[in-house]
């Protein structure tokens, strides 16, 4: 076989093939640590709102047993029995 030399145009597009497929390589890896980094953030957030139902189910239950039942506007501070 017979080795043939690449026109120096040949060789540019080559070349800013290869460096447009190693920034989307890069772009990727970020993307990765973004979206890792988005499920911690997801699962913390999660949690923080498991915390709140517990705390907003346990003044429930006290505001239940000083007040009995009843619903509260927030607006006016205001309990009213049912």
């Amino acid at each position: 076989m017979v080795k043939q030399q690449l026109t120096e145009e040949e060789v540019i597009k080559l070349q800013q093939l290869q460096q447009k497929t190693d920034i989307a390589i890069q772009e990727l890896g970020k993307l990765a640590l973004s979206k890792l980094n988005l499920k911690k953030q997801y699962k913390s957030v999660k949690q923080d709102l498991e915390v709140i139902d517990q705390e907003r189910s346990i003044l429930a239950k006290e505001l239940q047993e000083k007040y009995g039942d009843g619903s509260i506007n927030l607006a006016t501070k205001e309990f009213t029995p049912s």
